[in-house]
């Protein structure tokens, strides 16, 4: 990081100092990243590594060398793979689960398999952030740390730490033009003021088939917010239709679903969303959703 020249004088000593105090301001966080294989694809750490200045990422190969590490090292968040044998991997996880709540540790869970219905509740159990290892798993990865770090850095200024947001992740949603698609005027009206407080332009469409022509008056739209169970055109034909019809394949679209079931995610990613939030939604989360996906 720095030298100082022996014989060390006290200008010497401010320059190593200084250079320190730098260092520290910096807010450095530490990652744990858990792989049977080790992460072995060196592009994803590459990425990581990259990405992320102030993030320090370490590896192993199980959990149980996780928890040992966990024991001398402060981690700010942990990234499992649960491997193969995912029953397995989910047991070691409940264990560690007590010990990880008390550090107060978030956790994102990587699976490999399709699994059942029972291990998608235990799954539940231990993180609320469940990424299936598809072709799109690196991007959704790099989301949910991204949201991990800025909510982090927000409890952090909350407790009165004059830390900063990500530099690219923009402070409000001045100015930028969001459709919401939902039959329920409840959630059009809840999810409209969380938006407007933010400073956003809000547009409606009450289904699918509505939405496709609010597009074309509203080209300038910056994301759509897409509920999947209405009536006439459900979510999943509409944002098809975003896509293909329209061509629209750069805008984000977050779907909203009223419960997390089995292979939810994989239809959402498959009918053209950017991402997927459940209800009932839970706003903070989905304002830092929407300020990742139009920081990008």
């Amino acid at each position: 990081m720095a030298y100082v020249k022996k014989p060390i004088n006290l200008e010497g000593l401010d320059l190593a100092f200084s250079k320190i105090s730098q260092y520290l301001k910096q807010n450095f966080k530490t990652v744990l990243l858990i792989s049977a294989d080790n992460f072995k694809d060196k592009k994803l750490q590459q990425l990581f590594q990259q990405k992320y200045k102030e993030v320090s990422f370490i590896t192993t190969s199980s959990i149980e060398d996780g928890k040992l590490k966990a024991n001398n090292i402060h981690f700010d968040c942990i990234i499992a793979d649960l491997g193969e044998d995912t029953s397995d991997g989910i047991k070691l996880m409940q264990e560690w689960k007590p010990q990880l709540i008390e550090q107060k540790i978030p956790v994102i869970l990587l699976i490999n398999n399709i699994i059942s219905g029972e291990d998608e509740i235990r799954l539940k159990t231990i993180s609320e952030t469940v990424v299936r290892n598809t072709a799109s798993a690196t991007t959704k990865l790099i989301d949910e740390i991204e949201q991990f770090l800025y909510k982090l850095k927000q409890n952090e200024s909350h407790s009165g730490n004059d830390s900063q947001h990500p530099k690219n992740l923009i402070n409000n949603l001045d100015g930028k033009k969001i459709l919401i698609v939902d039959d329920d005027m409840r959630n059009v009206y809840a999810l409209s003021t969380a938006l407007e407080s933010e400073l956003a332009e809000v547009i409606s469409a009450a289904d699918g088939k509505e939405s496709l022509e609010m597009l074309k008056l509203n080209p300038d739209t910056e994301l759509v917010l897409m509920d999947i169970m209405m009536p006439e055109m459900d979510g999943y034909e509409a944002m098809q239709h975003i896509r293909k019809t329209l061509k629209l394949n750069q805008l984000p679209i977050i779907a909203l679903t009223a419960k997390a079931m089995a292979g939810d995610r994989e239809k959402c990613i498959a009918s053209g969303a950017s991402d997927y939030i459940t209800k009932p939604v839970d706003i903070q989360k989905l304002l830092t959703l929407i300020k990742i996906w139009l920081s990008k």
